[in-house]
């Protein structure tokens, strides 16, 4: 997603390098909004279960979390 809709600056690469290199992403085989929705989906789930276990790990959750929101 962020080699589609990431700043180059803030990235530190080039964006849309996947498509140059016609590799296969989650955003060439089911669209942008797509793959925007599976990432909020599967993190709300691996949040459900990590919220889930006898210990709470609120370092994993707040790691999941940035990565999924992430903008570089």
């Amino acid at each position: 997603i962020l080699d589609v809709i990431g700043d180059e600056a803030k990235l530190g690469k080039p964006v849309h390098s996947d498509e140059k290199n016609e590799k296969n992403t989650y955003v060439t085989l089911i669209g942008i909004d797509a793959a925007e929705q599976a990432v909020r989906k599967y993190s709300e789930d691996a949040v459900e279960l990590l919220d889930s276990l006898p210990y709470g790990n609120e370092f994993l959750k707040k790691l999941l979390l940035s990565l999924a929101t992430r903008d570089c």
